[in-house]
């Protein structure tokens, strides 16, 4: 026997395991490029978020200088210095109120621990004034800011400048930069100025802050203020890139450019402040930026090569194993063959197939099983032809006959319908089994829609994938209005099922396509407007040509969702305004879904994104109110949503959970809040009792005037706290002060009275007996001492 080698199957093997090999590579590069895409948006945010917290940290002390820097200008001791004039400054009143105004400062310097020094600048006559101490000019310059870099004149000049205020960097005596914020005070001639208020702080303070920027980008981090100066810098050469960089071209408040510097690339990040109207920029080498990112691409690419080589060698061992049972079976059939001198054509499979074949012929026992399996077997053809798996042209055709197929045209179309709920209907034949009630829902859908196709069409309705798919196949006499026809099938099935027995349905309705090779396209188009059902909703009827010809469908390729109104969406949620942060909410979704449809992909991934913003903002609040609400739970509940309108819901009531908790949070903070401001004002209205009670003019007027508040509105508040008001906390303090000075034996009832406030003898006696039910002298005489003091009878 002699046989004719055409091919082989090893070759068609080892094509197929490169494809199988090839296809997870290339699958890889794809997700490696996302990857480094979302490691740049990554890389660049956390720069960012790194250089934001450094301005947090050196706006809070800048802004604690401002705050200073206002409290000393608008100080009524400095005030009344201010008011001056040149022929008042050698009177000694002047002299007493600048030693006034030092030892106020001296009080500042107690309060503002951070402040490393502070003064006044008075130009006429040139004196400085610090916290306890008042100097000439020059002796000042010499003891705060003599230094080679910084001249007397240069200070002078500085300080008698004309209107200024705001940030500037200054040198000091020990050598220190330090960054100051200066404010001319204004005479009564408009724009002279008089003097000048300097607050300054220590560069060194910002040192640890700055570090951590540049121990993570190893470049340059300098602090600008709005005249684009330096106020603070990490590398002595920063004026250089100062000047490449152009900071008016930076006008969004934070960002992101590139610069080049002397043949070297730049990544520059910056970010402005509200606050001190400053600017931070960190400026990091491109290499140093990308180094790592490049790294991990040369080693994807070897890990790439490393895999395919792998892959080639275990593919042709994979082929060297296989192949021997194949080629034992080859020898057994050709042992075994009815016509053992018939040519092999055809690779080793295809010689057993005809091998087989022979032997299939004498099995005519299978073809009564088929005829009883008809309606099965036509089923399972009909989802071949589906799902784009049929078999031969000869083959396909011979399926036909024998299932009792047939087809009018050419022309073809797939309906999908998916049902909804079932629980009415299942209500109905509760007697049955479960699966006898699955099975008679297939059987009364198949039936309704199959005769709503034969009326003038062909259909077969077949299960696929927990839904019923009916392939449709067009009559020759209605080319015309072959889509209405679907669109009425569909309604009058939807409508049919859903009032005689309460079975909802969604149906997707694929193009039209022609030959039995474009009926697997027709039902991959029948799934795809099926996913719409997820934008579309549920019990609708969706159709392919609807969702692909949509309007201006191409130039929507994102979604509109900026960072600006996650933002606003946050601070509603933050705030616990929940109408605003639903309305905002709505908006949104409103604007991206309602017409123009988004594809399918961008309406999950904005849904997603609506989620993670709201998970973001959770995970921003505190322990105890992230106890009460589930990030998990959220993305859970969306996950389980099959339309747009529930995955809404969900969010809707998330954003309300979350409102409801930070609304709870801040109602309670602010109970906290006003408790420990009365407690404050409490005590400040008793220690200022304790220290003032000896004033005979002591009284609730006098302490408004200290706190700052309305008579009636302090009392009021100390009663509430204290449960007496303050003229009876006053009386009882002073006699209580009485009674020790009695006890000392050293002073007469009258002077006891005027040493604890009271001007009349009389009045300090009434009052000593009210809160002690005895007079003075009686008291006095109850301690059981004697000693020299005049009678009540002569006062």
């Amino acid at each position: 026997m002699r046989r004719t080698r055409k091919q082989s199957v090893i070759l068609t093997w080892f094509f197929s395991y490169l494809i199988v090999l090839l296809l997870p590579i290339v699958v890889s590069l794809f997700v490696y490029q996302q990857f480094s895409k979302s490691l740049t948006h990554e890389t660049q945010k956390a720069y960012s978020s790194l250089l934001m917290q450094l301005q947090e940290v050196v706006d809070n002390q800048l802004e604690s200088m401002k705050r200073l820097s206002y409290q000393i200008t608008w100080d009524h001791n400095v005030q009344n210095m201010l008011s001056y004039n040149h022929q008042d400054v050698a009177q000694k009143s002047f002299s007493y109120d600048s030693f006034l105004v030092a030892q106020q400062l001296a009080r500042y310097k107690s309060s503002y621990f951070e402040i490393d020094q502070f003064y006044i600048y008075l130009t006429a006559p040139q004196m400085v004034i610090f916290p306890g101490v008042v100097n000439e000019s020059r002796m000042a310059y010499q003891f705060e800011h003599q230094n080679e870099a910084f001249s007397y004149e240069e200070w002078t000049s500085l300080m008698n400048q004309g209107p200024l205020q705001g940030f500037t960097a200054v040198q000091r005596s020990n050598g220190e930069a330090a960054i100051a914020y200066l404010q001319s005070f204004l005479g009564s001639k408009a724009g002279r100025s008089i003097g000048m208020s300097v607050v300054m702080i220590d560069q060194s303070r910002f040192v640890q802050a700055i570090r951590k920027v540049q121990l993570l980008n190893e470049g340059n981090v300098f602090i600008v203020n709005n005249h684009h100066e330096i106020l603070l810098s990490s590398d002595s050469t920063s004026n250089t890139f100062l000047d490449n960089l152009k900071l008016e071209q930076l006008s969004a408040d934070s960002g992101y450019v590139s610069l080049e510097v002397e043949g070297q690339s730049y990544e520059v990040f910056y970010t402005k402040s509200a606050l001190t109207k400053s600017t931070y920029i960190t400026m990091v080498p491109s290499r140093l930026l990308w180094e790592k990112a490049e790294k991990v691409r040369n080693l994807t690419y070897a890990s790439f090569v490393i895999s395919l080589v792998v892959g080639i060698i275990l593919a042709l061992l994979l082929l060297r194993r296989n192949y021997g049972p194949i080629r034992r079976l080859l020898q057994k059939v050709t042992e075994n063959a009815v016509h053992p001198s018939s040519q092999r054509v055809g690779n080793e499979f295809a010689f057993i197939e005809q091998s087989l074949n022979q032997t299939y012929r004498t099995m005519d026992d299978m073809l009564v099983h088929m005829k009883q399996s008809r309606h099965v077997l036509r089923s399972h053809a009909v989802t071949r032809l589906l799902k784009g798996k049929p078999d031969s042209k000869v083959q396909v055709e011979d399926a036909m006959t024998t299932y009792d197929i047939s087809f009018r045209s050419d022309d073809f179309a797939v309906m999908l319908f998916l049902i909804e709920e079932t629980e009415e209907f299942y209500n109905k034949i509760d007697w049955m089994q479960p699966y006898e009630q699955q099975q008679m829902l297939q059987f009364i859908v198949s039936n309704v829609v199959e005769e709503l196709v034969r009326q003038k069409h062909t259909g077969y309705v077949v299960e696929s994938e927990d839904m019923l798919a009916c392939l449709v196949n067009f009559s020759q006499s209605s080319e015309d209005r072959r889509m209405e026809e679907l669109m009425r099938i569909a309604q009058e099935a939807q409508t049919f099922l859903h009032r005689s027995y309460q079975i909802h349905m969604t149906i997707s309705i694929s193009s039209i396509h022609r030959s039995l090779s474009g009926i697997h396209q027709a039902y991959l188009n029948a799934l795809d407007a099926m996913d719409y059902k997820l934008v579309m909703g549920r019990r609708e009827i969706i159709t392919y040509d609807q969702i692909r010809s949509e309007p201006h469908m191409e130039q929507h390729k994102t979604y509109h969702y900026p960072l600006s109104v996650e933002q606003k969406l946050i601070n509603a949620v933050k705030t616990g305004n929940s109408e605003l942060a639903v309305s905002t909410l709505n908006d949104i979704i409103d604007q991206n879904c309602s017409n123009p449809l988004l594809s399918l992909p961008l309406v999950k991934c904005l849904m997603f994104d609506l989620a993670s913003t709201l998970v973001k903002t959770i995970n921003e609040m505190d322990d105890e109110e992230q106890s009460s609400l589930s990030a998990t739970s959220t993305i859970e509940q969306m996950m389980n949503s099959a339309t747009i309108q529930e995955m809404k819901e969900q969010l809707i009531d998330t954003v309300n959970t979350i409102c409801r908790a930070t609304f709870s949070r801040r109602e309670g903070q602010i109970a906290d809040n006003r408790q420990r401001a009365v407690q404050g004002l409490v005590m400040e209205v008793v220690t200022y009792i304790e220290r003032n009670y000896s004033n005979i003019n002591l009284n609730v007027s006098m302490i408004g005037e200290v706190v700052e508040m309305s008579p009636t509105y302090v009392s009021k508040l100390f009663k509430q706290r204290t449960g007496e008001g303050i003229l009876e906390y006053i009386n009882k303090y002073r006699i209580q002060q009485a009674k020790r000075l009695i006890e000392e034996q050293q002073l007469g009832i009258k002077e006891v009275g005027m040493q604890v406030g009271y001007s009349e003898a009389t009045t300090f006696i009434r009052a000593f007996k009210k809160y002690e039910g005895v007079t003075p002298g009686k008291y006095r005489d109850s301690l059981g001492r004697s000693c020299d003091r005049r009678s009540e009878d002569d006062l």
